[in-house]
């Protein structure tokens, strides 16, 4: 899914990806409005995040399985910037380079779907 993303984002637009096949609901939303915002600002990333991610808990004997996953999401190296310029986007204040964002996902027959993606406001 992640890889999907950074596809979409580093062109500010959706398609040509599979960001559908990997994410469903508030998690693709998050994204189809994160990407019109970037196409509205002429925004584009360069570079890719970093990940590390821990199973905090499963739920395998659900119809449909479920897990829930914490990432640490270091952004060091995927920058924001605008298209034409190339010229970097300020990062708000108090932007943290490393954060720790919730992760929901469920297990549509052999595919794991994204659900909800939330970043927090903590450092990792």
């Amino acid at each position: 899914m992640w890889e999907e993303q950074v596809k979409a984002y580093a062109a500010a637009d959706l398609k040509g990806t599979d960001l559908k096949k990997y994410s469903v609901g508030a998690a693709l939303s998050r994204a189809k409005s994160d990407v019109e915002g970037m196409q509205k600002k002429g925004i584009v990333t360069k570079g890719k995040p970093g990940h590390k991610t821990k199973v905090t808990s499963t739920d395998l004997e659900r119809k449909v399985p479920r897990a829930e996953l914490t990432d640490c999401v270091d952004t060091s190296t995927w920058k924001f910037v605008y298209r034409k310029s190339g010229k970097p986007v300020p990062l708000p204040e108090g932007a943290m380079p490393r954060y720790v964002t919730k992760v929901k996902a469920e297990k549509w027959g052999n595919q794991w779907k994204f659900l909800e993606l939330t970043p927090t406001q903590r450092a990792c």
